[in-house]
């Protein structure tokens, strides 16, 4: 079990979490649910366009990973969200929020992920505070327990 195993078993829940969310594309076409990406979103060269082609994603990162003893690793996962919504009023931020509560939901309600991974209660989520109409993001950070391999007795244990 790596952090690499808890990265693919948490971009398929947040996936499925997020399937029925409707946000726009950059073309303002009607999108249900949101692209997924682990670490970091695809890099565009100029001929290609430009990275708002993804919206909306999710980008699953994870941040870091510490340990002592014999406790299990503690993997701190972001969650890195992005919506567009050119509606006027301006509250696409309404629509980040709908999907940071989503994952919240599902780790305080049913913490454990693929059978072995276990989400930490503190959790943390924010909005960005930059005015990046008509693109809002937001993120949730979540500390996850992750079993490992213990030490190996030798004849000096």
């Amino acid at each position: 079990m790596t952090a690499a195993h808890l990265q693919d078993a948490l971009m398929e829940d947040v996936r499925e979490i997020l399937k029925d969310i409707i946000t726009e594309d950059k073309s303002g076409e009607r999108v249900e649910g949101v692209n997924v990406f682990a670490q970091q979103l695809p890099v565009f060269r100029a001929r290609e366009g430009d990275a708002s082609k993804t919206l909306p994603y999710a980008v699953v990162k994870l941040l870091d990973g510490v340990t002592a003893n014999e406790d299990p690793w503690t993997v701190t996962a972001g969650i890195y969200l992005g919506v567009r919504d050119m509606d006027q009023e301006n509250q696409g931020h309404r629509h980040v929020l709908v999907m940071i509560q989503r994952i919240i939901d599902r780790f305080v309600s049913e913490p454990l992920l693929d059978d072995r991974y276990w989400a930490q209660p503190e959790m943390e989520w924010a909005l960005d505070t930059e005015d990046l109409y008509p693109n809002f993001y937001g993120a949730v950070c979540i500390k996850f327990s992750v079993p490992k391999i213990g030490r190996r007795m030798t004849e000096y244990d």
